[in-house]
């Protein structure tokens, strides 16, 4: 689930708030199999939307990779409130 107002790309150079997206809508989504197996952004339509309602937030941020110890860049998360 995401914010009503969390914006999506269109294309490369527009976006569009979710809440705004309708079933034949084009997006780009990521695509692991293009680009040679390396994955890229790539155009698709909506086929299905949810919409629901909830109290329950968590908020994500990237942590950046650890410079001297060679860890990843990570998704890192707490409860939002």
């Amino acid at each position: 689930c995401f914010p009503a107002h969390t914006r999506i790309q269109t294309s490369r150079t527009t976006s569009t708030a979710i809440s705004a997206l309708r079933v034949g809508d084009v997006v780009l989504a990521f695509d692991a199999r293009a680009d040679r197996g390396r994955g890229a952004l790539v155009p698709r339509r909506v086929v299905r939307l949810y919409r629901n309602t909830t109290t329950d937030w968590l908020r994500l941020r990237w942590v950046s990779p650890h410079r001297r110890t060679g860890d990843q860049a990570c998704l890192q998360g707490r409860p939002s409130g």
